[in-house]
């Protein structure tokens, strides 16, 4: 049986938050029964702009989806030439569903043309649902009130969505009228952050403390989490 490519969109690890963690394991998931291939959103705002901007860029994370994925990183918020090099990327790789990591408004341009260019070549296209609006962009003068109709750019345009849990599927049913069949309610898979070695009776007793290693493979959800997706894919390809 052919493997389905599947080429996930999300947050890169330039501007680190739980979503950069979310598309790394997300994608490594995915990748144990798909071709997946990974374009990463960059710099999302103008550094001096984003809350914590003297952080921005800094080495707090050695997570890459480039180790295990054919991996575009990444789109900035100037477009070019980050964008055009982004959606040639998408084009090779050629993938039959596109899913999309929606957390911020910021990524509406660059979505939006994504989305147009996996409909030309036949893709299905997946939104994730993780938030409508980020809150610190519902507190930026009009931004939180065009939320909505910016965002309806995207559902639009989608065969599938993806929530975690009832609360959210029921939200954006009333919010955005969106088709009740089309909506997976898929709760988070683990985050495995720390390598924690397996117990033993000598180091049961010690009292020192686990060494970071780095991310193990998950042992416990990656593998319906990943399926989970694979049968919203199904129906969005």
């Amino acid at each position: 049986m052919s493997r389905r490519r599947v080429c996930v969109v999300g947050s890169g690890t330039s501007y680190l938050s739980g979503i950069s963690y979310y598309t790394y394991f997300l994608s490594r998931a995915l990748a144990a029964d798909s071709d997946v291939s990974v374009i990463l959103m960059r710099k999302l705002v103008p550094k001096a702009l984003y809350p914590g901007g003297a952080r921005v860029g800094g080495a707090f994370t050695k997570v890459s989806t480039a180790e295990f994925a054919p991996t575009f990183d990444g789109v900035d918020w100037t477009l070019l030439p980050s964008l055009p090099r982004a959606v040639g990327f998408l084009r090779r790789r050629r993938p039959q569903v596109l899913l999309l990591q929606w957390w911020s408004v910021s990524s509406l341009p660059a979505y939006l043309r994504f989305v147009g260019a996996a409909r030309r070549i036949g893709a299905g296209v997946i939104v994730e649902l993780h938030e409508d609006v980020d809150t610190a962009e519902a507190r930026l003068p009009l931004v939180g009130r065009l939320a909505t109709r910016w965002l309806r750019l995207i559902l639009d345009r989608c065969d599938a969505y993806v929530v975690h849990s009832d609360w959210d599927r029921q939200r954006f049913h009333d919010r955005y009228q969106l088709d009740d069949a089309r909506i997976h309610v898929i709760p988070h898979g683990p985050f495995d952050l720390v390598d924690v070695p397996a117990a033993t009776p000598d180091s049961a007793s010690s009292s020192q403390p686990s060494q970071r290693s780095g991310p193990r493979p998950s042992r416990c959800g990656a593998l319906p989490f990943a399926r989970n997706h694979a049968a919203a894919a199904t129906s969005a390809a």
